[in-house]
């Protein structure tokens, strides 16, 4: 896909996602980065390369697109295909949209370091990495960013499977739950 219609697709997922970006602010160009390699990794398709650079995982081309193609942003001059629409939709009903620029980071950073380096690395390996690599980042923020990128990451189809083995999983429960309140409700009204 050449380059000009990678960051056609880049602005149309931002503008599905409503999240308004102004290339000249910094704060901005983190979340173009940010956001374009997650949802590269959660839709499947990865319209950049991303290696590791301060503010974790980053891609000089789309740096050089998005300051050529900035006119592009707020417009989203790309068409989006149903999976794609589905999912941006419930990253903006969990107001994914709404991400500060530094839990991005740590979302992104995170992501890189579980599957994008050498070997994959399970989430308490990443996170130590994550430290010693930013080490002026506080555990509390990782934690909030690896549950953000957990949230991020599942798509509607294992929502639903997720969801399913959970009610499976807790309607003993629920049943004995309504058991004694129908029960506490009944001796109290004999009292």
């Amino acid at each position: 896909m050449d380059n000009g219609r990678r960051i056609h697709r880049v602005a149309a997922w931002l503008r599905e996602l409503d999240v308004k970006v102004d290339v000249e602010l910094f704060a901005s160009r983190i979340k173009i980065q940010k956001f374009t390699y997650l949802l590269g990794v959660l839709l499947n398709d990865r319209l950049y390369d991303f290696g590791w650079f301060t503010k974790g995982p980053y891609s000089k081309e789309l740096t050089e697109d998005y300051y050529a193609g900035k006119e592009l942003f707020g417009k989203g001059a790309g068409k989006l295909n149903d999976n794609e629409k589905k999912e941006i939709a419930r990253l903006k009903n969990e107001k994914m949209n709404s991400l500060d620029p530094d839990t991005l980071e740590i979302m992104a950073s995170l992501y890189f370091i579980m599957h994008d380096e050498t070997r994959e690395k399970d989430e308490e390996t990443a996170i130590k990495e994550l430290m010693e690599r930013k080490p002026y980042l506080e555990l509390r923020d990782i934690v909030r960013g690896l549950n953000a990128l957990k949230e991020f990451m599942l798509k509607e189809n294992d929502r639903k499977k997720l969801l399913s083995v959970l009610e499976k999983e807790t309607e003993p429960f629920e049943r004995a739950s309504l058991s004694d309140m129908n029960a506490f409700s009944g001796t109290s009204r004999e009292e």
